[in-house]
């Protein structure tokens, strides 16, 4: 496909220094340019050159202004534009890096440049390119007003250190002021980020990556109706359509992912929402949001973060893992899943309720999240889902049977035999050091299952309330042997009938 074709003064093969320094414009040849999918072609009157996209590095690179106004004055085109280039180093192995210096019409290399960069993406903007990714987030941020740290740690996943040393690039490369004030040279750089039409947040698509995501999107799937649109080439079609996969738009049968469909909403320009805005309206997005919240002190593994969302409605804060029987029972569960975040330190349950209502519960504290997905889950040995009601502090059983939905009966059966086994002392209705080591290794051997992860990878941090009714059991071990033994001497006479 030819995207366009014009006609400049050019220069090929600088070396990459001597644009610094000089150029011999004696040089200048007419040339005839085509843009086609992946490569750039140059006509001169002896010859024809090809640059794939791929070995483009920079376009319209800054130049010293006694170079710029030398060119302008041998070619006599107020308009110039220099493009960086890989290609094979005459001499040895590898590659250099050279340059090419066209002349012509404002609006020919305004053109070329925006369809360049077009099909290139950001990579190739001179300052752009070497923007960090949580640069680029934060000068959006910045500019469309979320500027406050409650707003930006979030998004930053609590990271402050993050935050700072961003703004501080941002302010050395003069795009914002000490204000968080965007500056008019940032403002010009949003606008080519706009003017691109690329987002800025999200990978860069090529234009045949593109082409295949729509195709897909609209129901073109089979082998048969693919390949007359990709010249016959399956080899092709295929690594197009992995690279997809890979980046997570499309599922192995070929569907189109929730943010595959996101991005193309994008590229149609259909999504208008204020950049910051949706964090605090999508259910999906504000749960990731909250990986910086490192507030789990002392006694906080009893609080875990829950998100609560119905149609337009949602709600978030902290809840006492003892208050979960006020809000849900196993009952209304349509269903429930576990899941760890990647690049966090969280483990999640999101419910899917039969109201239509969702819930996500978030802790730091894995054997929090365990318990309460084992005990909410009704697919689990009813034994286990009672002692994880004592292991979270359910001992009345009021509360137990409606959390877990189940007539009286049922666990009054079940509960004689916990204490049987000793796994449950009746009288205070507490694990013993027994059932504590058995949720233990219950808990582990889940998140081993789950995860898969191995014992040696996980942290006593990640097990604060397991680590707690550890020390709690054999606390109380402790103390009842030392009042066996304080009783005994101070009583004689019984401690005599008992060897008797």
């Amino acid at each position: 496909m030819i995207y366009g074709e014009m006609e400049f003064l050019g220069i090929i093969d600088i070396p990459r220094i001597n644009t610094m320094f000089y150029i011999d414009t004696s040089r200048w040849d007419q040339w005839k340019v085509t843009l086609y999918d992946d490569n750039l072609e140059i006509q001169t009157s002896c010859s024809v050159l090809s640059i794939n996209f791929k070995d483009i590095l920079i376009v319209d690179r800054p130049l010293p202004q006694a170079i710029v106004s030398k060119i302008q004055n041998s070619s006599r085109h107020g308009s110039v534009m220099a493009i960086d280039y890989k290609k094979n180093a005459t001499f040895g192995t590898g590659e250099v890096v050279n340059s090419m210096m066209l002349a012509g019409k404002k609006s020919d290399i305004s053109n070329l440049k925006y369809m360049l960069m077009s099909l290139l993406g950001l990579k190739a903007d001179p300052l752009i390119g070497e923007m960090k990714p949580q640069e680029i987030h934060l000068l959006f941020l910045l500019a469309s007003g979320v500027n406050s740290s409650d707003m930006l740690l979030p998004i930053f996943d609590g990271d402050e250190e993050l935050i700072r040393r961003t703004f501080v690039s941002l302010k050395t490369k003069k795009l914002v002021d000490e204000y968080a004030s965007i500056t008019p040279q940032g403002a010009e750089l949003i606008e080519r980020m706009k003017e691109l039409q690329v987002d800025p947040l999200i990978e860069n698509l090529g234009p045949k990556d593109a082409r295949l995501l729509f195709l897909l999107a609209s129901g073109v799937k089979s082998k048969e109706m693919l390949l007359p649109i990709f010249d016959g080439d399956e080899e092709l079609i295929s690594k197009i359509y992995t690279s997809l996969k890979a980046k997570k738009l499309v599922d192995e049968y070929a569907n189109i992912t929730p943010h595959g469909a996101e991005i193309i909403a994008k590229m149609k320009g259909i999504d208008k929402k204020k950049l910051g805005s949706s964090a605090q309206r999508e259910f999906e997005k504000l749960s990731t949001t909250w990986n910086y919240l490192d507030t789990m002190a002392a006694g906080s593994e009893d609080l875990i973060r829950i998100i609560w969302k119905c149609g337009d409605s949602s709600l978030c804060g902290n809840l006492v893992v003892t208050e979960i029987k006020r809000f849900i029972s196993s009952s209304n569960i349509r269903q429930i899943k576990i899941e760890n975040p990647e690049n966090t330190h969280y483990i999640d349950i999101i419910v899917n309720a039969t109201d239509d209502s969702k819930m996500l519960m978030r802790s730091r504290d894995y054997s929090t999240l365990i318990a309460l997905y084992g005990m909410l889950n009704r697919e689990e040995d009813a034994q286990i889902r009672i002692l994880f009601c004592f292991y979270l502090g359910y001992t009345m059983e009021p509360d137990i049977l409606k959390i877990l939905n189940i007539p009286r009966s049922h666990y009054e059966r079940h509960f004689a035999i916990l204490v049987s086994s000793s796994l449950v002392d009746m009288d205070s209705k507490e694990l013993t050091n027994a059932g504590v080591k058995l949720i233990s290794r219950k808990i582990i051997g889940d998140v081993s299952v789950l995860f898969e992860w191995n014992s040696s990878d996980l942290k006593d941090e990640n097990f604060k309330r397991m680590e707690d009714s550890k020390k709690a059991c054999a606390k109380k071990k402790v103390l009842d042997i030392l009042q066996s033994k304080y009783d005994k001497r101070n009583n004689p006479e019984a401690e005599a009938r008992v060897s008797r």
